[in-house]
């Protein structure tokens, strides 16, 4: 979706092999209904602006499906930096990712489009990690306990 003339690498000889088809976005809400998977990868991660239009379209179509709904890297839609849902957003029964989290995945209203979160490993070193100086922690929910007030021989603790 989007200017053809804009794509390189993998994404334009994909987007050349739809136009051979004479498919596109019709075709694809066409489909939507009869569908029992629908994989979606119409963005990733990268995503820098609002879902409008046609996008939009074939978004409203799969939320509005009965069937099981899985994302690469991030569903459509949304901010993979911060979570936010960019006008409109793919809700994922799954995600499947690469190489590591991102904060769109952990983050509100992210984290709940994106379903289940899988992560795997498609070769990527860790050492990337260093040379990208990524900054992102995950807590569990272990970390979060609140200390309870209880009373032992008449004085009050703090117990952990």
């Amino acid at each position: 979706m989007g200017d053809p003339a804009r794509l390189r690498g993998d994404a334009a000889v994909a987007a050349a092999r739809v136009e051979e088809r004479h498919d596109g976005p019709g075709a694809a809400l066409a489909m939507i209904p009869k569908a029992t998977l629908i994989v979606d990868a119409i963005l990733g991660s990268g995503l820098d602006r609002d879902i409008t239009g046609e996008m939009a379209r074939v978004v409203t179509a799969i939320n509005a499906s009965n069937c099981l709904v899985v994302a690469i890297d991030m569903p459509t839609g949304i901010d993979g930096a911060t979570g936010r849902v960019r006008s409109i957003a793919v809700r994922a029964h799954m995600t499947v990712t690469f190489f590591r989290k991102k904060p769109g995945h952990l983050l509100d209203p992210g984290a709940r489009h994106a379903g289940r979160l899988e992560v795997r490993d498609i070769g990527i070193p860790q050492s990337a990690l260093e040379q990208i100086e990524v900054k992102l922690f995950e807590s569990a929910p272990a970390a979060w306990a609140v200390p309870r007030l209880a009373v032992t021989n008449m004085t009050r603790a703090i117990v952990w």
